[in-house]
């Protein structure tokens, strides 16, 4: 068989950076006012509603098979930067789209308008008639998953059991202790309380039974895996290694307990597969994996993956049809994964990308000789930070472009207006001398500027970052403050600098907001 397994150690954590203030004292208005609403709150027609976020293309890659089974995974990107544009319709294809997956409700470290996120997100369920998968952490900083969980329960309950598919307690979990050289917060002591210790299980039942308290008790719930849990070994379907993680047990108390009710959820990804290798005789080549990584036919990578799922699944319940959800599955424009293909030309490519979530698109969901996914999210929406680094396997590139990233080279979209959403923005002309990525012709958030530099505090700490960019970047930036009290916007251009002198705080910065 040509069906490879083997762990893909990917996602370890999404991690954001700071905006503006919280307005926490909201909070209960928002929530009274809004989770009674049967109509979105811009109006009190649906007629009047603003109308959905929709990147623009002259590629159609439609149509949607099985659209009511398949979702879209939520990046931290979309949900902390521009959550007011989450696609009403499938990128490049014109279906609607009713499902997405949340992974969290907010993140403890985003002091961000985290209200106006969710009141975003209760206009688009209600304008698309969609339902979310909440998701909520599980990880070493047990305050912080606190936090993100009571923030969790607030918004559950300004959607209503309507608009949610069910509860996602915990993402990949069995790669925490993998985590330990990468993270300050994690540590064995960590991974031991979560596993041997039983704080991982004891916060599942403890979490669904305030689910169920707030009426979702006939809602799935779920922890999301991925590849290495299903290493188990002669006595265990799934992996089992005290100080490591305890996956098999943690399958056996959930169905133990919550019966049918528990979703068996995986993640998906031919793409970082450790056992792919370039095409024999080659040094750049990688034909042969392609052709079966980027299909989506009973012969090909991901379904297979799926069917193996289930087969594992039986072993455990003895059920052919338990429910299985794909929480993940996607493909990079860009970059590439620890293994051989990381010297593939077209591996992590723009085309390569373009044939993935355009097969998947069209895929009806059968996989060999099991039963097919109940319900498939792609990831994702937007590229996104991945510990501080660019990852390029979003249908759009960035929140306020206005051109899905799939389209033709010689497409142009419409002119990007200055955005409504308070920060600091610049546009960026030309390449400059390859140290920076671009060209930006919208109006680039300046992320890393706003979490690290204040950039969206005042109009003087966003326009200060244009002389440590360009210098860095040899370009010649144009940049924008939008104030989060007023609509009033300042601009700065000014002729191009390319000193190199730039002071190692810019040079950080430049290099960093533009990677």
């Amino acid at each position: 068989s040509s069906f490879r397994f083997i762990a893909c150690l990917r996602r370890f954590a999404r991690r954001a950076m700071f905006r503006t203030a919280t307005r926490a004292a909201l909070v209960p208005a928002l929530l009274s006012s809004l989770a009674a609403a049967s109509v979105p709150v811009t109006g009190t027609d649906p007629s009047e509603a603003e109308p959905l976020y929709a990147c623009h293309s002259d590629f159609s890659l439609g149509p949607v098979t099985s659209a009511s089974k398949k979702g879209f995974a939520v990046d931290d990107t979309t949900w902390r930067w521009c959550s007011d544009s989450i696609p009403g319709q499938w990128p490049n294809a014109a279906e609607k789209m009713t499902s997405i997956r949340l992974f969290k409700a907010w993140d403890a470290t985003w002091q961000d308008d985290r209200e106006l996120a969710w009141q975003n997100l209760k206009n688009w369920v209600i304008a698309n008639d969609a339902k979310v998968l909440m998701g909520v952490s599980i990880s070493c900083l047990e305050e912080d998953d606190a936090r993100e969980w009571a923030w969790a329960k607030d918004l559950l309950q300004l959607l209503g059991p309507n608009h949610v598919m069910g509860l996602a307690i915990g993402n990949e979990l069995e790669l925490l202790f993998t985590k330990t050289a990468f993270s300050e917060h994690i540590d064995a002591n960590c991974v031991n309380d979560v596993w041997d210790n039983g704080r991982f299980w004891r916060r599942f039942t403890e979490m669904v039974q305030e689910f169920d308290d707030l009426g979702f008790g006939a809602l799935p719930v779920t922890s999301v895996f991925g590849g290495l849990a299903l290493a188990g070994d002669e006595d265990h379907p799934f992996f089992e290694k005290p100080g490591q993680a305890l996956v098999n047990s943690f399958f056996t108390n959930a169905t133990n307990r919550y019966g049918d009710r528990y979703a068996w959820s995986w993640n998906t990804y031919p793409y970082f597969d450790p056992n792919e290798k370039l095409d024999e005789g080659t040094t750049d080549s990688c034909e042969f994996a392609r052709g079966r990584s980027l299909c989506f036919d009973t012969t090909c990578d991901a379904p297979k993956s799926m069917a193996y799922y289930r087969k594992k699944m039986a072993m455990l319940t003895g059920k052919a049809d338990n429910t299985l959800w794909i929480g993940e599955t996607g493909w990079s424009s860009n970059g590439g994964p620890n293994s051989d293909m990381k010297y593939c030309k077209n591996w992590a490519a723009k085309e390569s990308l373009q044939e993935y979530y355009s097969n998947f698109l069209q895929w009806d969901l059968t996989v060999p000789e099991q039963e097919p996914p109940d319900h498939v999210f792609y990831f994702s929406i937007r590229d996104a930070l991945n510990f501080g680094n660019d990852e390029h396997f979003g249908i759009i590139e960035q929140c306020f472009m206005p051109q899905c990233k799939l389209h033709s080279d010689d497409f142009q979209p419409p002119e990007s207006e200055i955005p409504s959403e308070p920060g600091c923005y610049y546009q960026q002309p030309t390449a400059g001398n390859g140290n920076c990525d671009g060209p930006w012709k919208f109006w680039k958030l300046d992320e890393y500027g706003m979490a690290h530099a204040n950039s969206s505090k005042s109009q003087e700490f966003c326009l200060d970052r244009k002389h440590g960019h360009d210098g860095f970047c040899g370009t010649d930036t144009k940049w924008v403050f939008v104030a989060a009290t007023s609509t009033t916007t300042t601009t700065l251009e000014a002729v191009a600098t390319t000193e190199t002198g730039a002071s190692t705080t810019e040079e950080k910065a430049a290099t960093t907001t533009t990677a």
